[in-house]
């Protein structure tokens, strides 16, 4: 077992307020991470020998609250870039905005920006995000990304709203215009009342024929259709080839394996990171995947 990619939920604000979303707990109670703080984990993240790091879960640049003056995203960006680890950022469009207007070396440093819609217009978008520009904000992203060749992705929750041909389509269609790829993540409920925005069982598979006559398939990470497509899996990374960094709590900085689940594994402040994959949650985590 080696873990080369990563994500860390640097963030502890998020400008929108989205109905699906499975990361607000992790921001209740957040602290701010101190310089010394960071510089103790991206030392640990360089000479164990991490090489993709992806920000996400929270809208990433609010590493100290409301407070966008403050943010360490560029000084953590730059670190990173300056050791060769990729660096990727899942953003609702604002993280992109910022550093392309304030930051704009950061921003070039950035290997890739996936841009999460949930659907492809800008009403029912807007209104699941709370956020009155948020549609045309990921659309300034995507043409942003596109003026300055910079690697680019749709990301959508796949839920009952946006699982059908005729939305599908339209993400389609947006992909198409902007170059980007398209990925879908089934939601993964972690919240009792995702229950509702669950897509049934015949909706997820009818979807996944639809796009497989579509489109192109460029990977599979459900575990499930990668077997039934043909392509082979050497299933889930979680625990195994990634892990979560999460937001700072009670004076921890907690590593889990999987993103959605609440799992503390270890405090990367603390323990090194060969001594927390090493031990008995992961085991444990691993040996339940595996079984």
């Amino acid at each position: 077992m080696k873990i080369e990619n990563i994500g860390w939920s640097i963030g502890n604000f998020c400008n929108a307020k989205c109905h699906h979303c499975y990361s607000w707990r992790q921001r209740q109670g957040h602290e701010i991470l101190s310089l010394d703080e960071i510089d103790t984990i991206l030392d640990k993240i360089i000479s164990y020998g991490i090489k993709t790091v992806n920000f996400g879960g929270n809208e990433p640049i609010f590493t100290n609250g409301k407070d966008l003056g403050s943010t360490t995203l560029p000084y953590i960006i730059d670190r990173l870039y300056e050791r060769n680890i990729i660096c990727g950022i899942t953003t609702n469009g604002f993280t992109e905005k910022y550093l392309y207007e304030n930051h704009f070396d950061t921003f070039m440093k950035v290997n890739d920006w996936d841009f999460s819609l949930d659907a492809p217009c800008s009403k029912e978008h807007n209104k699941n995000r709370n956020v009155s520009n948020a549609f045309e904000m990921v659309l300034e992203g995507l043409d942003i990304c596109t003026k300055h060749k910079r690697l680019k992705s749709i990301v959508v929750a796949g839920m009952h709203t946006n699982l059908k041909p005729d939305v599908l389509n339209q993400f389609i269609t947006l992909a198409q215009k902007y170059e980007a790829d398209f990925r879908i993540n089934i939601l993964k409920p972690t919240e009792e009342h995702h229950k509702t925005l669950l897509p049934s069982v015949e909706k997820i598979y009818e979807s996944m024929d639809w796009l497989l006559e579509k489109m192109d398939m460029v990977c599979m990470s459900e575990s499930i259709f990668a077997s039934q497509v043909g392509i082979g899996c050497n299933g889930s990374p979680c625990g195994e080839k990634s892990f979560r960094i999460r937001t700072k709590i009670n004076g921890r900085v907690p590593i889990t394996p999987c993103v959605y689940l609440d799992l503390d594994a270890g405090d990367i402040l603390s323990e090194s990171i060969d001594s927390i994959v090493s031990g008995a949650v992961f085991s444990c985590f691993i040996h339940m995947i595996v079984s």
